[in-house]
């Protein structure tokens, strides 16, 4: 199967596609032509094989509950085995939307879960989530504290050679 689109030159108009990234700023509090570069993104075509991929998925027509195959699994294993030298098993391995999310259904599941920030600079008097630039995700690790999860922060010394944690931040989520 040759690939039909692959083309990173052309500009392909997003608004109006019910897209985060170019519809939604005045509703988020910004400026009408503001360009969000912190929502990641793709402002080009996928690869002509994911469309196909995907239309073949879509093809018979019925969107009920799926779960992932055996080969998902096989591919995040071998990826961790060949970047990362890590023998992975299927059951370690937990699918979840994001890890603010998975840190939160952790704690609901009895387990003790902690984001911990490292600010590389000494000085800092507290943390907070830049709610302007990224609201989604100070959204998140504030429901995620609300759960229960522990937010910690610390400043740090940083070398070419090392990164030495400091004193613990107050955190104002």
């Amino acid at each position: 199967m040759a690939e039909k689109n692959l083309d990173f030159d052309t500009v392909i108009d997003r608004t109006h596609t019910n897209s985060l990234k170019y519809d939604f700023a005045v509703q988020r509090g910004k400026p009408k032509d503001v360009l969000p570069l912190w929502v990641a993104d793709m402002d080009f075509q996928v690869s002509s094989y994911i469309q196909e991929a995907l239309a073949g998925s879509v093809a018979h027509g019925i969107f009920g509950y799926s779960e992932a195959a055996g080969s998902y699994f096989e591919a995040v294993a071998g990826w961790m085995g060949r970047h990362y030298g890590w023998n992975v098993e299927e059951p370690w391995l937990v699918k979840t939307p994001g890890i603010v999310f998975a840190l939160a259904q952790a704690v609901r599941d009895g387990y003790a879960a902690t984001v911990i920030f490292v600010i590389q600079m000494r000085g800092v008097t507290s943390f907070t989530p830049n709610r302007r630039t990224h609201a989604a995700f100070a959204e998140a690790l504030q429901r995620a504290q609300q759960a229960g999860v522990q937010v910690l922060a610390y400043d740090c010394d940083v070398t070419p050679d090392s990164l030495c944690l400091g004193k613990q931040i107050p955190c104002c989520i």
